[in-house]
């Protein structure tokens, strides 16, 4: 067990993630900690913030990519953190995205880094092309607040925003809708998408 006694910033975290090196991510955006890493084998504590080089201290989102490297959406652009490597690269809207609040961010099938913002929609970063690609309402989507992103195993991504949830058929460009109008329980803020019967999440309830 991890508290504060053995070093944690506080006892209450909304992000918790485990790469595939067996070390625990965890952050509380309330409290502006950075991340917090515990590494399991070594059983120690160490801290990442603005001051080991992160954009922000405000940590909304954690992914491990295909190629084992750690990605972090911020209130500040993208981290990307190459721990093998020993780097840390910041993507930001000086380099193609539409702004840097960004509130999530999943990988996709293909290694494609999906960024959801704070009002802006998606940004699809692929890094083989060095293209940056941007959905929004007018490409398609209700609701430009992203809160959740993830893709299922045929390769559709569903999408938590505050007014229910979108659904991308990546192979076809279509974009379908759930919200209170077409049969979701509500059409309140979306924060977390489950394949198991279809769970969605908001603040308040679980919808199934």
């Amino acid at each position: 067990i991890y508290t504060r006694e053995q070093g944690f910033s506080g006892d209450y975290r909304n992000r918790v993630f485990a790469d595939s090196k067996g070390q625990i991510w965890n952050t509380q955006t309330q409290i502006n900690i950075g991340l917090e890493i515990i590494d399991q084998r070594t059983k120690t504590l160490k801290h990442i913030g603005r001051d080991q080089g992160l954009s922000s201290n405000n940590i909304s989102g954690i992914v491990e990519d295909q190629k084992g490297r750690i990605w972090l959406s911020t209130f500040n652009g993208v981290n990307v953190l190459d721990e093998k490597a020993g780097t840390i690269r910041i993507i930001k809207n000086e380099n193609g995205l539409i702004q840097n609040g960004i509130s999530c961010l999943m990988e996709d099938h293909e290694g494609n880094i999906w960024l959801g913002m704070f009002g802006k929609g998606i940004d699809i970063l692929n890094e083989k092309s060095g293209k940056i690609l941007h959905l929004d309402s007018s490409s398609g989507l209700q609701n430009n607040k992203i809160r959740t992103m993830k893709q299922n195993e045929n390769g559709d991504v569903w999408i938590g925003t505050e007014s229910g949830v979108e659904i991308i058929n990546v192979k076809e460009g279509r974009i379908s809708h759930f919200n209170g109008s077409n049969g979701l329980n509500t059409s309140s803020r979306v924060t977390r998408i489950v394949f198991d019967k279809l769970i969605f999440r908001h603040p308040r309830k679980v919808i199934a």
